[in-house]
């Protein structure tokens, strides 16, 4: 969730693409998603925000958009109903 928090933060992101971002990161819409262990491929990105104002500016504006839809009540909802779902889960397979 550290990409997340730099998208509230307007802040452009390059970020791996490691499975655990893609219920908010969207590769060229609010961030670049990179290969891991690649550094090269992950420093090409870096450059391609230093000298493109527009697609840095772009980027941020939809992080932060992004973010914005983020909330610790929706959070918490979400984690509520997630436990709820592991309980009835697991009662209904004892019975």
């Amino acid at each position: 969730w550290m990409g997340l928090e730099a998208m509230a933060c307007n802040v452009p992101l390059v970020i791996t693409d490691d499975g655990g971002s893609y219920e908010y990161a969207r590769n060229g819409i609010n961030c670049l998603i990179v290969p891991p262990r690649a550094p090269q491929i992950a420093m090409q990105a870096i450059d391609r925000l230093l000298n493109n104002h527009e697609l840095r500016t772009r980027l941020s504006q939809m992080g932060l958009i992004t973010a914005r839809g983020y909330t610790w009540d929706k959070a918490t909802e979400s984690f509520e109903r997630e436990l709820q779902n592991a309980y009835d889960h697991s009662t209904s397979t004892l019975s």
